[in-house]
């Protein structure tokens, strides 16, 4: 399989965004092992907010590529709170799935299946799954969506798409790794 990093990515919301479609699509092209450099513009302005939502969807790529360079204010552990606690998390996260990770490469070589898939690879009957470029399965047990948009009033909040009631009748169950809440839970509140 093909490895690649895209180099020198300009940090913006929109940037973020297209990064999310752009690295579960290049699955469709045998591109398993594709990633982004994150880094913090050279030379300011800083957006820790958006570094830091750059690092958390990092986490959960196929390659994680951290630059922290002298020059610019993007080495993980000079930054300041909530925005390291939350770097932290989530690449936490991304070594408490190590196993799940060698799992998916092994299954990636012996089917030709990538890490990442765009939802309709497992839902290609559903037409929603076709809409859904922000959010991608990792493997078939784990569907990331990523915050992409600045938070409001200190929350962050996004859409994110379930396949419909007859994929549920086929014994599957969502649960949120991060809520510690499973669908059913939230079903009943």
């Amino acid at each position: 399989y093909q490895r690649r990093v895209r180099g020198d990515v300009i940090q913006s919301w929109e940037s973020l965004e297209f990064m999310i479609y752009f690295t579960q699509t290049a699955s469709n092209v045998l591109f398993c092992y594709w990633g982004q450099e994150m880094m913090q513009i050279q030379n300011g302005p800083y957006n820790f907010e958006l570094f830091t939502r750059v690092l958390q969807w990092g986490a959960m790529s196929p390659v994680y590529t951290n630059y922290g360079n002298n020059w610019d204010d993007d080495n993980i552990w000079q930054l300041s709170e909530p925005w390291r606690s939350s770097i932290q998390k989530a690449l936490s996260l991304r070594n408490q799935m190590i196993i799940y990770r060698y799992t998916l490469s092994w299954i990636a070589w012996q089917t030709g299946v990538g890490i990442l898939r765009p939802m309709y690879y497992d839902w290609p009957w559903e037409v929603d799954s076709y809409n859904t470029s922000e959010q991608y399965m990792m493997g078939p047990s784990v569907l990331v969506a990523p915050a992409y948009t600045p938070m409001s009033n200190n929350i962050s909040t996004r859409a994110v798409w379930f396949p419909s009631q007859v994929a549920k009748e086929q014994s599957e169950q969502w649960y949120n790794c991060l809520l510690y809440t499973s669908d059913a839970a939230d079903e009943e509140d």
